[in-house]
């Protein structure tokens, strides 16, 4: 709980805990002014925007003043209390539509546009697409035939889009941040590639795995050749601190693998041990992402520090949202079947915290269907997951690691690139696929 008391000081709050309440006894002590991020008194409306409740309470006259302009609230309820109630200035065409009530202001939510941030950085991903055309060349037809059938097969590639956003953050303006884009994703293809051997998948991104199609040892050394094709890339980039970065992400992100290899269909797996195999096997490679940008634009330590860690918990929370998406999406929207975590006997978070928080006879029915796998169980999982908030509690671990993240790029420039990297982390968690 924040109390103002008298003071008119501006406030920048930062919280993690999924609610704010501020109190105090002014006339428009409580004032909020969303005006494309700047003006902010008493708090940031980037915390707002994952926020599922806000409470202000005051006293004076016309306790809470609100003005709106631009993109608002993405998400979330103000709940105020005043004499005169909320006096509000609508500045913007497109503005949130607000109800409001005896004591009570609604924000309508709406969706960050992703297309937004791939317009900006148009040139940059074509850049890219050039660089991995030019190598996933090989004389092996197999080899290109599956690489391009992955490669094509959909997906955001966020990844390589915050390395190119990092480096622009940054104002680098050279060419190499292109090079270094594509490396990453092809990392992240040859991972896939692998992934799906390991977990015996059928579908992914809508489409028939390339294990289902070509098999298992042509997958593998798909995969092999992607992870051979980065090194020689990383060369080509001619800098020892990129090399660096991407040897040592690409070793933490294969034993995260194995960790998590070891976690399947273990039921006693706990929420603090998987939050570390996500930060190596997934979280790892955005954070090098967004590092090399600092890097390549020859940023202090400070910066560079800065973006390594907004990228660990930008895929941290990216994690959270999938495995909650893994429960929740439709096999349309997320392109791979409902379950096919509990499927597997991978224990994400939502099944640590439903197992964890069930009666006795339901825990040990979510406990055998964790040491099984397959589909057996799944409904009654589900209404389990459903029944002890285990959405919720991950999604709300998803916006503690989403302001995490904020905070660590308001050390860069203030920029186009770095507003759009902000605009990324909302999309990171409000995503439906």
């Amino acid at each position: 709980m924040l109390n103002l008391g008298s003071d008119f000081t501006t406030f920048d709050i930062r919280c993690a805990n999924g609610n704010i309440v501020a109190i105090g006894q002014q006339q428009h002590l409580v004032k909020l002014d969303f005006l494309a991020r700047i003006q902010i008194q008493c708090f940031d409306p980037d915390l707002v925007s994952f926020m599922d409740k806000v409470l202000f309470a005051t006293c004076g006259n016309h306790g809470i003043h609100l003005k709106y302009s631009g993109n608002g609230l993405k998400r979330g309820a103000i709940l105020a209390g005043g004499l005169a109630g909320v006096k509000q200035n609508r500045s913007a065409a497109g503005a949130p539509k607000i109800h409001t009530g005896a004591h009570e202001i609604r924000v309508k939510c709406t969706a960050m546009d992703f297309k937004q941030v791939q317009a900006l950085m148009a040139d940059d991903i074509e850049g890219v697409n050039d660089v991995i055309r030019r190598h996933l060349h090989s004389d092996i037809t197999l080899i290109c035939q599956i690489i391009n059938y992955i490669l094509d097969s959909g997906g955001k590639r966020i990844r390589p889009l915050l390395a190119l956003l990092s480096a622009r953050a940054c104002s680098y303006t050279g060419e190499k941040h292109l090079h270094v884009a594509a490396i990453i994703e092809f990392i992240h293809t040859a991972t896939l590639l692998h992934d799906d051997v390991v977990d015996s998948s059928s579908m992914r991104r809508g489409h028939e795995t390339a294990n289902l199609i070509w098999g298992n040892e042509a997958s593998i050394l798909a995969g092999d050749f992607l992870f051979s094709r980065s090194f020689e890339m990383m060369v080509e980039v001619g800098e020892m601190r990129v090399m660096e970065i991407l040897a040592r992400a690409s070793n933490t992100i294969a034993e995260g693998e194995v960790m998590q290899l070891l976690n399947s269909n273990d039921p006693d797996s706990s929420e603090e041990h998987y939050m570390v195999v996500i930060q190596s096997k997934t979280a790892k490679l955005f954070e090098a992402a967004c590092q090399l940008g600092a890097v390549l634009a020859g940023q202090p330590q400070e910066i560079e520090a800065a973006c390594a860690k907004y990228g660990v918990h930008l895929g941290t929370a990216f994690q959270l949202k999938d495995d909650v998406l893994d429960y929740q999406s439709s096999p349309e929207e997320m392109g791979k079947n409902l379950g096919d975590d509990l499927t597997e006997g991978k224990p994400t978070l939502p099944l640590i915290h439903a197992l964890k928080n069930s009666d006795r006879g339901t825990a040990e029915l979510i406990r055998e269907a964790i040491i099984e796998g397959g589909r057996k169980h799944l409904q009654e999982v589900m209404t389990a997951i459903e029944e002890t908030g285990a959405i919720e509690h991950t999604l709300k671990a998803a916006r503690q690691q989403a302001l995490l993240a904020l905070q660590h790029i308001e050390k860069l420039p203030d920029n186009e690139y770095r507003t759009a990297l902000t605009d990324l982390t909302r999309f990171a968690i409000s995503r439906t696929s």
